[in-house]
């Protein structure tokens, strides 16, 4: 198969790939996506916040009713006569019934000033992580707007090559051509190569057993079993 026209478009399509690749790898992208990571991980903490703000204030309705029912069934131990006891024993019991009112009172009292403390907590750290998304949403921004011009720039350098790589793919076999860009999207690249010594000329692994018998005249191509990408058999030097 003629490989001429793919090899002249890889020869420039690797030029491409090196300006996209370098845009990828840039400095810019890589703050803007921990940037975003960082603001996402915030939000998915602000909405556990806001599930353990809902079981807390429902923690603290329950404790404030719970507490009014009490201190109602409590009212009968206004203006107690103890006087009006009859023995010692009557009223020791009436003493401990009492005590028992008392501390089942202090013990909901002190959980519901806990449970209000723990508003407090959440309704401060809901504060300090909005005001952190703010800053990260000004990065972000900021980030945005610098990455955006690097596109640009790397679009205008990629222009010419680009041209070029539009004139050489209608003369490209559609099969070799959708491969090529397959491995291109696996980044494999270069995506096809020469077939040397029996050895793929991109991973280096010695194919000659799998495709040597494939590869017989200049430009027989296969595809090598190691890494999937392309090798064809180059021409033979001039003397």
């Amino acid at each position: 198969m003629e490989l001429d026209k793919m090899l002249q478009y890889q020869k420039t399509d690797i030029v491409v790939y090196k300006l996209e690749r370098e845009y990828q790898q840039s400095k810019e992208r890589e703050l803007l996506v921990r940037c975003k990571k960082a603001f996402e991980d915030k939000k998915n903490t602000l909405i556990g916040l806001s599930k353990e703000l809902d079981n807390t204030l429902a923690t603290i309705n329950k404790l404030s009713e719970t507490i009014d029912e009490l201190v109602k069934s409590g009212s009968e131990w206004n203006g107690f006569d103890v006087n009006a006891v009859a023995t010692e024993e009557e009223l020791a019991k009436i003493e401990k019934e009492f005590a028992g009112y008392e501390a089942k009172v202090a013990e909901l009292s002190k959980e519901l000033t806990k449970a209000v403390k723990k508003e407090d907590e959440i309704a401060y750290e809901n504060k300090r992580l909005h005001e952190e998304m703010e800053v990260l949403n000004n990065d972000f921004k900021h980030l945005n707007g610098l990455l955006k011009k690097k596109e640009a720039d790397m679009l205008e350098k990629a222009k010419p090559h680009v041209k070029i790589l539009k004139t050489l793919a209608p003369d490209i076999d559609k099969k070799l051509f959708e491969k090529y860009q397959e491995l291109r999207k696996s980044r494999k690249m270069p995506a096809i190569v020469p077939y040397n010594d029996g050895c793929c000329g991109g991973c280096g692994m010695d194919i000659s057993i799998e495709v040597g018998k494939k590869l017989v005249n200049p430009f027989d191509i296969a595809e090598c079993t190691h890494c999937g990408r392309i090798v064809y058999k180059p021409k033979p030097k001039a003397e």
